[in-house]
């Protein structure tokens, strides 16, 4: 289900969504990726997506983009669905400290998730580059918590907007994207089909692909070109 999962990515997004991490939550895919900036190999901005098999391909869910931690050296966000919290970000190797104006070596190897009653989930992280966490739902978290080393970061020290403040799913169709054994995948007959019907081709991620798709009306929202 992971490999089929990235080539999903690619298969929607392009080559510029490049799949950073993925891991399984019960039934449901669970992609984390880097937007790289035009032109560029460098990231502007992450983005995760819950996705669910569905018959010949998967329908995605839920996806929430989130900001690159640039300047601060890490970056939290958190995504609420249904069925899971998703808590991703990204890391580097230092981290900003703005008190002495000048950036400290990094290597966070544990999260400790504060939630809003009190409790604690600690995680462990198996990446210095980034992370992503399905965790169980209805999760309102109040803070994230960095340690490596002697070095212990809060998300709140460096960021003042609540992470739960901007946890909806992102605005998307619920797509589910299936590919006729015959001809070859790179030929035109590939099919989209969207699950809801009437959705603005710009309001997707995947309009860049060709600029005459053709939205044909029916049930399904049938997409081809």
């Amino acid at each position: 289900m992971l490999e089929r999962g990235s080539a999903w990515l690619t298969d929607a997004y392009g080559e510029d969504c490049v799949l950073l991490q993925s891991t399984a939550y019960g039934e449901q895919l669970v992609l984390l990726a880097g937007n790289r900036n035009p032109g560029t190999e460098a990231f502007g901005s992450l983005e995760v997506f819950v996705l669910e098999e569905a018959e010949g391909g998967f329908t995605l869910l839920a996806s929430k983009a989130g900001d690159m931690g640039i300047s601060a050296g890490f970056s939290a966000a958190v995504l609420s669905t249904d069925s899971m919290t998703v808590l991703f970000g990204d890391l580097t190797d230092s981290i900003f400290d703005f008190v002495n104006g000048q950036r400290l070596p990094a290597d966070f190897t544990q999260v400790t998730v504060e939630l809003r009653d009190g409790s604690t989930l600690d995680l462990t992280l198996t990446s210095a580059e980034d992370y992503v966490f399905p965790l169980e739902p209805g999760l309102d978290i109040a803070d994230v918590v960095f340690h490596g080393g002697q070095l212990t970061v809060r998300y709140s020290d460096f960021f003042g907007q609540d992470l739960m403040e901007d946890s909806a799913p992102d605005a998307t169709a619920r797509l589910s994207i299936f590919f006729p054994p015959h001809p070859a995948r790179d030929a035109e007959e590939k099919i989209f089909y969207f699950l809801n019907k009437g959705i603005d081709r710009k309001a997707c991620p995947w309009y860049y692909i060709k600029a005459d798709i053709k939205f044909v009306a029916s049930h399904a929202g049938v997409v081809q070109w």
